[in-house]
């Protein structure tokens, strides 16, 4: 279960002058793409050998 912090809480951080659950809000609203882009791994296959040989990954 995630732990919840109540609207009616007392304010423990401020960002210029801004409660901070409200940067919260802004980032939860997001889709998870713009967030968290998929990430792809490329691989290579050499003939005659076992397995693969990774080529890194494209965020």
């Amino acid at each position: 279960m995630p732990y919840a912090v109540p609207i009616n809480a007392p304010v423990s951080v401020r960002i210029e002058q801004k409660d901070i659950r409200e940067f919260a809000m802004e980032l939860t609203s997001y889709p998870s793409e713009l967030l968290f882009p998929p990430v792809r791994t490329r691989h290579v296959s050499i003939a005659g050998r076992h397995g693969q040989y990774s080529l890194g990954d494209i965020f």
